[in-house]
């Protein structure tokens, strides 16, 4: 079992700025081929700033969205408007004693659970070390508290 590095860095696509989710230090973004796709995190300037901390609630095991049949996190939405209906992309986070995996990458919607369900991506799965994944997302606030700053300028 290969251990990761969680961090997180400030992205721009087409339309906002957003955080996005770095394993390793490549781009979960492209990783997961969206980029240029419209879609961000929740953690984007066209988002409320209390997106912040339910974006770091998705990366708790506990987190369950019942809007999703998937049980997946949504870590990806449409960035335009943020409605699961558009897509979501996004993956289960388990804890098992010291290490944090994720699973089940996959689309989901909310609209029809069958839409996306054949819809699994080919991406192994992936295990942090409990330490320093909580440590990075504990550093999300800062982050998107400077890419607000940058945003307003």
């Amino acid at each position: 079992m290969k251990i990761s590095k969680l961090a997180f860095a400030i992205r721009k696509n087409t339309s906002n700025q957003f955080v996005d989710i770095l394993v390793d230090g490549e781009s979960m973004y492209a990783t997961l081929g969206i980029h240029g796709s419209g879609m961000s995190t929740v953690l984007s300037t066209a988002f409320a700033q209390s997106s912040v901390t339910e974006f770091a609630n998705y990366f708790d095991s506990k987190f369950i969205d019942p809007e999703l049949k998937s049980g997946i996190a949504p870590f990806y939405v449409c960035s335009e408007c943020g409605d699961y209906g558009c897509g979501v992309l996004g993956w289960k986070v388990d804890f098992i004693n010291e290490i944090v995996k994720w699973s089940d990458f996959q689309w989901d919607d909310n609209i029809d659970p069958q839409e996306y369900n054949s819809d699994v991506l080919d991406i192994p799965d992936l295990f942090f070390t409990l330490h320093q994944y909580t440590c990075a997302v504990a550093g999300i606030h800062n982050l998107y508290n400077i890419m607000s700053e940058q945003h307003e300028r």
